[in-house]
């Protein structure tokens, strides 16, 4: 992943409430089998990108709330693509990683509809405000923080 797009990610968690930290999990795993299907299965990102995707659908599963009877069916889910994953890094199928994608692609499909209508804050408190807007340049986004004069940032105490 390039520095860019990790900022932009750092940037929408540090903005998201719990569903869109889900939906940005779920993106996340489906940039590493993408990126997975173009490298080269000897190639040594491989794995890595696929142990990547791994730990993703792990914190998936880590955060579930098993009071509701969906979370025993997305376990269910989340558990098949972990063994796709698993399977591919041994048989080197593409198939398998197809299959993973299309189960993830629908549940970002669902949650992002989920994420829409869900109208809570931000986790992360005391963060620095991030405002986007088209100034003194032609044709392109600038983004500004607002730092707050006095105040700390990230955790407290």
């Amino acid at each position: 992943m390039d520095k860019e797009t990790l900022q932009a990610y750092t940037r929408r968690v540090t903005q998201a409430n719990r569903s869109e930290l889900i939906v940005i999990l779920y993106e996340l795993i489906l940039k590493d089998l993408e990126e997975a299907k173009q490298l080269e299965e000897e190639n040594s990102e491989y794995n890595k990108v696929l142990d990547h995707a791994c730990k993703c659908v792990n914190e998936l599963i880590n955060a579930l709330n098993f009071e509701y009877e969906l979370s025993f069916q997305l376990m269910r889910l989340y558990r098949y693509v972990n063994e796709c994953i698993a399977k591919n890094k041994v048989k080197k199928n593409l198939i398998l990683i197809d299959s993973a994608v299309n189960t993830i692609q629908g549940l970002c499909t669902s949650f992002a509809e989920v994420a829409k209508q869900d109208m809570t804050g931000p986790v992360m408190r005391n963060t620095e405000q991030v405002y986007a807007g088209l100034t003194y340049s032609r044709g392109t986004l600038n983004e500004s923080r607002l730092m707050n004069a006095g105040e700390t940032r990230g955790f407290q105490a």
